[in-house]
């Protein structure tokens, strides 16, 4: 695969998902996005014994836009696709020197929101308020409040979840140069909202010259074929 490794970007999950459609295929089992998400999440968890959550599996097995609230443990049937017209242009950036296996990190989160720690609870309530906010913002194609949203995103997640210096200067050089940015997943890659289509190229070069990979994702439309899903750089 030349899916990069331990940037964030459910690379995993991915491998896991590409998998079992072809046993599906094989088999012409004929598994609902569901059944191919629940059994997903179970290898991971269950056979691999990693921490994870059904969330990059839902979006791998629906290969959309997608809204979820998981507020049910367990439940992986409360989401629904979204229209991706409703995204901005966004950037993708990531570390090729990879971070940290992203079962590492979300073990210690989860052990501490088990014990009750008050700051991830208060945390995981905020990412609630504002997770419902971003989608308002989007609805309403306000993209000037989404890029503020995903500021505050970030700096809400470096409350309980260490970020790396290198995670930390990804963020730093979009906020530089006008840009939103946030984590894309348990470090080693951002996603960005720049502010105007003209920025692109400015920030491609600033983040090539810092040594980092970047590239514009297409999110593609449900029932379009498509070779892939972004153009890197």
């Amino acid at each position: 695969t030349d899916i990069p490794r331990q940037v964030g970007l459910a690379g995993s999950s991915a491998i896991v998902i590409a998998g079992l459609r072809a046993l599906d295929e094989w088999f012409a089992t004929d598994l609902s996005q569901q059944a191919i998400a629940s059994l997903a999440l179970a290898a991971e968890t269950e056979d691999l014994k990693i921490a994870a959550g059904p969330m990059d599996r839902i979006v791998q097995a629906h290969e959309g836009m997608v809204v979820m609230d998981l507020g049910r443990p367990g439940d992986l049937s409360s989401h629904h696709s979204m229209d991706a017209e409703c995204l901005p242009a966004l950037f993708l950036v990531w570390d090729p020197q990879g971070g940290q296996p992203s079962d590492e990190a979300h073990q210690d989160l989860k052990r501490r929101w088990q014990r009750g720690d008050p700051d991830v609870t208060l945390a995981v309530e905020a990412f609630r308020d504002l997770v419902d906010e971003g989608l308002r913002l989007l609805e309403g194609r306000n993209f000037d409040g989404f890029r503020d949203a995903m500021d505050r995103n970030f700096d809400l997640r470096e409350k309980i979840f260490h970020v790396g210096e290198r995670d930390r200067e990804m963020v730093a050089l979009a906020r530089r140069y006008g840009a939103g940015a946030k984590l894309c997943g348990s470090g080693g890659a951002v996603i960005g909202l720049p502010r105007s289509e003209s920025d692109f190229t400015f920030l491609e070069r600033k983040y090539l010259e810092a040594g980092y990979r970047f590239l514009r994702p297409h999110v593609r439309k449900p029932g379009l074929e498509t070779n892939s899903g972004m153009e890197e750089a």
